[in-house]
């Protein structure tokens, strides 16, 4: 009896082991902390209790059958939205009020650089270029200059336990920047600044804030660029957040293949830095992995340390048309399965090109002709390949000389016809680029000229002038606007990202589009059909159910069609508040709960970023 009084008295002084007994509050203004005459009622409540828990332990004795305990979920969250089979639009939060004192602590930080403008904060609190929308918006917006104004202020907010959302250049489409329950929008766009540059290690270090085009044009003059290119406005920290990619994935990986080592302010004010320069470690946890695509829940990103490349020294960019989607298809597949081999040697020249077709005066050449072969042989091959100064590299789907495949259907060129003036024929249609030097970037182009005309092509072309180069790209690049200009002013956009294993691109795309041609929605197919990701943007009017219900059963058959094909929900968008009702299908519970408990040990107030990523109904 004495160890169940004192164990209810200890239930009693602390709050917080009180909470499985206790229904969620509903969304709503945080209540004040209870008063001592509270706590005393409680204690007085609990040796009131001890008789009747003195009969429940005898019960206990003679039937000992487990007794379920509520798990740690997310309190006071409904948990369909976001949750599964999830189709709200607007995220649902309890607003945790943010204290003055707190307020002051941060302008006693940050002087001038704070703002609660009412127009502002709503500005922060609505993605750019997405449809989802959040009942709250930030209670304060921040600009901090420096890493150290970082610490302070998220200290500030686990002190006060006020949420944190991280803000780059906004222009994620999932619901990464939302405020479902207000706090403090972190906007970082002062942390610009370039901190080093190392033009022998092909790395450079650089804040959050800078712009990926900001970046590669102070690298231009230096003969280097850093190769992912995302949508126009994305910044390297929110590149990190989300693990973008963007259409030159094909050839240089994804952010996760590119970051070496980052800073990160965690939930608790302390900073970590996730590793060396060196290219390679086996030190402990990868910890630079886990923090890339964790979408600002686990901390906040104040550094970054970049692998660079080398400008391609030639590029050549290409475009084909066909009647149908599945050939177009069907060519990317065979353009990353074509087997082109290729040596390089230490500054990154090519040796010698496609398997026993192509060869050029290299040492593997000579080394050939020295017997009398007329072609590269294997025994030279190996040879020169195992020389020190020599690199090898069977280059395969994984990794092609072809650095872009982009793949347009046919309503998204008649979108750019209209967006842009021009007069492309309305056909499903590849964009090609090819680099290396002059001679190798062009035999690449003959050789896929070849493919296409095996698959049904048409209408092969290309251009080498650079002027002509930028500007097919930059159709490319601006054809969600397109989208936007070819429906009426006030629809929104609902953009699918599944990715599938290569071999599967076709298959998916095919009965996609099936489904997206018989729908009443303008709907278009764009792909970065290299590396099986694929995106269709959905035009809807957001005042209109019906519309909006449709909107989501496409993007509903399209997400589970990639899953059936051993695909994912999301290639490079990341997941946000839009795509964690798909989250447990593709990854399971156990790898949801695993990834929760991570969450709750970096951030056991649960103020970073909260409601995105992980599903509200994922329960440990």
């Amino acid at each position: 009896m004495g160890f169940l009084s004192t164990f209810f008295s200890r239930i009693a002084s602390k709050p917080h082991l009180g909470r499985p007994f206790r229904a969620p509050l509903p969304p709503g203004p945080t209540h004040p902390t209870r008063s001592g005459a509270s706590g005393d009622r409680l204690l007085a409540w609990s040796r009131a209790f001890v008789p009747f828990a003195v009969a429940a332990g005898a019960a206990l004795a003679f039937d000992l059958h487990p007794v379920a305990v509520p798990s740690l979920c997310d309190p006071g969250i409904d948990l369909r939205v976001g949750g599964k089979d999830s189709t709200e639009l607007v995220v649902q939060g309890a607003r945790r009020e943010a204290p003055n004192e707190f307020i002051q602590e941060l302008k006693d930080i940050l002087q001038d650089n704070l703002t609660v403008d009412y127009e502002e904060r709503c500005f922060h609190g609505k993605p750019q270029n997405s449809f989802h929308r959040s009942v709250n918006v930030p209670d304060v917006v921040v600009f901090p200059r420096s890493q150290d104004d970082v610490q302070k202020i998220v200290a500030a907010c686990n002190k006060y336990k006020v949420p944190i959302v991280p803000y780059g250049g906004a222009t994620s489409i999932e619901g990464h920047t939302l405020a479902p329950h207000g706090g403090v929008c972190i906007d970082m766009s002062l942390m610009k600044k370039i901190k080093s540059l190392n033009v022998e290690d092909l790395d450079i270090v650089v804040e959050p804030g800078i712009g990926w085009i900001e970046l590669n044009e102070y690298l231009k003059p230096y003969g280097l660029f850093f190769p992912l290119d995302p949508g126009p406005g994305a910044t390297i920290g929110g590149m990190c957040a989300t693990r973008c990619s963007g259409s030159l994935a094909v050839r240089y990986g994804t952010m996760r293949d590119n970051v070496i080592n980052l800073q990160v302010v965690l939930a608790n004010g302390e900073v970590i830095k996730t590793g060396s320069r060196a290219r390679k470690s086996a030190a402990g946890y990868d910890l630079t992995r886990l923090l890339i695509g964790s979408e600002g829940t686990l901390g906040i990103i104040t550094e970054v340390t970049l692998r660079l490349q080398r400008l391609p020294q030639h590029s050549v960019v290409a475009m084909c048309n066909f009647q149908t989607i599945k050939d177009a298809a069907d060519v990317a597949i065979a353009t990353m399965l074509s087997g082109i081999q290729v040596w390089k040697d230490i500054n990154n020249r090519e040796l010698v090109r496609r398997d026993e077709e192509l060869y050029d005066d290299t040492p593997i050449k000579r080394k050939c002709e020295s017997h009398g072969a007329m072609a590269t042989c294997k025994s030279c091959s190996d040879e020169i390949a195992s020389d020190d100064n020599i690199l090898f590299s069977t280059v395969s789907a994984a990794q092609p000389e072809v650095s872009r495949v982009e793949l347009l259907d046919e309503v998204q060129v008649k979108a750019i016809n209209i967006a842009n003036g021009k007069n492309l024929p309305e056909v499903p249609t590849l964009m090609f680029e090819f680099i290396g030097t002059e001679a190798y970037a062009r035999e690449q182009t003959l050789i896929v000229q070849k493919i296409v005309s095996e698959h049904n092509g048409s209408d092969f072309v290309y251009v080498e002038n650079a002027d002509d180069k930028d500007e097919l790209w930059k159709i490319r690049k601006e054809a969600l606007w397109a989208c936007y200009a070819m429906a009426p002013n006030n629809y929104e956009a609902m953009i699918t990202d599944v990715c599938v294993p290569l071999s599967r691109l076709a298959e998916c795309i095919s009965k996609s589009k099936q489904l997206l041609d018989a729908s009443s929605l303008l709907c278009m197919v764009i792909a970065h059909a290299g590396d099986g990701n694929f995106h269709t943007v959905i035009m809807f009017d957001p005042e209109r159910e019906e519309q909006r219900q449709e909107a989501e059963r496409l993007n509903h058959f399209m997400v589970h069609t990639a899953l059936s094909l051993e695909g994912t929900c999301t290639g490079e968008h990341g997941v946000g508040t839009g795509k964690m009702k798909y989250l447990e299908k593709e990854l399971g519970s156990g790898a949801l709960r695993t990834m929760k408990r991570i969450k709750s040990a970096l951030d056991p107030n649960d103020i970073m970023n909260p409601g995105k990523l992980i599903p509200p109904h994922v329960c440990i």
